[in-house]
């Protein structure tokens, strides 16, 4: 009898153990498992082109190739935020889903080709705008697909504006306004990038009416502008080279357009990101910096990452480079930090797992194979 209760003893004592070591491992920190918002996967066919993600849905554009031509298929599938795929459609054309937030989205390419769906993917109509070599689309803040028709390297803009029932404007040409690409503004209107004929890069502030707040303009030698954050003040973060140099400068600009800070990497590829009190950098090295643009934390080398911030965290990520002739080939990685620059957990991707990216809440997203 006493032998019975030893061996129900041990029994107990070997449970509890055991029971406290798969506590231990299930609760350690998995990029994209526990310390994410959940996994969804999304099923589509051909190869992904693009992923576009509203307040309610998600969007893939994919292309499938045809058998002995160089000709392409392309599809756009919708889905709900957990993956369930809602329908799918084949629009005849490439380019890029601009979603409104009640499901009716604009599908628009940079040859001018722009169709307005419904919210199951049926057209309501379609048209043809003549556009530049460097015109690019925005949903406006008004849910409006805005695309600078005369764009740089002209000294002036114009500006067609497009609603989802097919309703048109047209600015008058906006002198002295270069443009690339343009951008919402948290203090109303819009930030445009762009060069002038003789290589000189401005980023400018226009407002509602199509009036110019400000210019700023770069220094001589400063060229390949990109704004990588705007901070719900109105700071601007961007970056841009130096000719005849291998520096790549992070500069921000305050909300009147007057540069504040400044600071230089050795690096070929740089993004930038308001994060809390910090931004985050990713150069030669992924970085938090603070207000002045000082290193608060450093870690390792990251190739071609993406930022994305969550209130509570930051993730610096990619999803890997796989294709074959890429010219560089890697695989992904997830690595989130919290405010204080620890790391909170990390992980690795690879070409079979199929990760597409982190959406805006922290879901993680993958192709369903």
């Amino acid at each position: 009898m006493e032998g019975n209760e030893d061996m129900q003893s041990a029994k107990a004592s070997l449970f509890k153990k055991t029971l406290f070591l798969l506590l231990s491992v299930c609760l350690l920190p998995s990029c994209g498992e526990k310390e994410s918002k959940g996994k969804a996967y999304l099923s589509f066919r051909g190869e992904l082109y693009s992923f576009v993600e509203s307040e309610k849905y998600v969007y893939i554009v994919s292309r499938a190739q045809r058998k002995l031509t160089r000709d392409s298929t392309f599809y756009i599938s919708s889905y709900e935020k957990n993956g369930q795929k809602l329908w799918e459609i084949q629009p005849g054309f490439n380019g890029t889903v601009y979603p409104l937030k009640d499901g009716r989205f604009f599908y628009a390419a940079r040859n001018g080709q722009i169709s307005a769906c419904d919210s199951e993917g049926r057209v309501i109509w379609e048209k043809k705008l003549c556009l530049d070599t460097n015109s690019n689309y925005l949903l406006n803040a008004d849910e409006e697909l805005m695309v600078n028709t005369r764009s740089s390297p002209t000294d002036s803009t114009v500006y067609q504006t497009i609603g989802i029932d097919g309703t048109e404007s047209t600015s008058p040409p906006i002198s002295n306004l270069a443009t690339c690409f343009t951008y919402n503004y948290p203090l109303g209107g819009t930030i445009t990038e762009g060069f002038t004929a003789d290589h000189r890069w401005h980023i400018s502030r226009v407002n509602e009416d199509f009036s110019v707040e400000w210019t700023y303009t770069g220094e001589d030698g400063e060229w390949n502008f990109y704004i990588g954050d705007i901070s719900d003040d109105g700071r601007i973060l961007f970056t841009g080279t130096k000719t005849g140099t291998d520096e790549v400068f992070l500069k921000e600009l305050d909300a009147q357009g007057r540069e504040t800070k400044t600071a230089v990497f050795q690096s070929a590829h740089i993004s930038a990101a308001y994060f809390q009190d910090k931004i985050a950098v990713s150069a030669d090295k992924f970085q938090f910096l603070d207000a002045e643009l000082r290193v608060v934390s450093e870690f390792e080398a990251r190739s071609f990452s993406r930022l994305k911030t969550l209130d509570d965290s930051f993730f610096n990520y990619s999803p890997g480079s796989y294709e074959r002739g890429a010219a560089v080939l890697y695989d992904g990685y997830c690595r989130r930090y919290d405010n204080s620059g620890a790391l909170i957990s990390s992980s690795a991707f690879q070409k079979s797992d199929h990760f597409i990216e982190i959406g805006e809440t922290g879901i993680f997203y993958y192709r369903r194979v």
